[in-house]
Formats: structure tokens, sequence, C-alpha cells
């Protein structure tokens, strides 16, 4: 019990640090990204960081995911079978 305790306050510990790192590097993010929508005359309103973020992954190019991907399984296969 006091094991299982201690890993989840770990967790608890691990993600918050997380999460307060993404927070501050949103909100920076965010200001940058307020002031160039300012600069290019578009108003505050109309100018949110997230939309754009969902924006940008809905127009990748899922080839090239899956080539990464790709090269990353090859990669982590041939680590292991050059272990054994």
């Amino acid at each position: 019990m006091k094991k299982l305790l201690v890993n989840f306050l770990k967790f608890l510990a691990f993600l918050s640090v997380g999460l307060t790192i993404l927070y501050f590097v949103y909100r920076k993010q965010n200001e940058a990204f307020l002031e160039k929508c300012k600069n290019d005359g578009i108003a505050a309103a109309d100018c949110d960081l997230i939309d754009k973020i969902v924006q940008d992954f809905l127009s990748v190019d899922f080839f090239w995911i899956v080539m990464i991907l790709l090269a990353f399984m090859v990669s982590n296969i041939s680590r292991a079978l050059r272990w054994q």
C-alpha cells in the first residue's frame, strides 16, 4: 500500500511539473501569436492559438508522419537485434 502511494505521488509530481512547463510555454507562445495577429491586423477575438494548432495538425502530410514512424521502428528493431 505504501509503495503504491509513493508511486502515485511521484506520478502526480512529475505530471504537475510537466503541465506547469506546458502552461508557461503556451502562455509565451499565445502572447507572441496575439502580437503577430495584432501586427497583421487580425482582431484578437478571431485569433486563437489553440485553433491554429489544431488547423496545423490537420494540414499535416501524413506520408511524412508514416515515414518518420517507420524509420523509428526500424531503428528500434535494429538496436534490439544488435543487443541480443
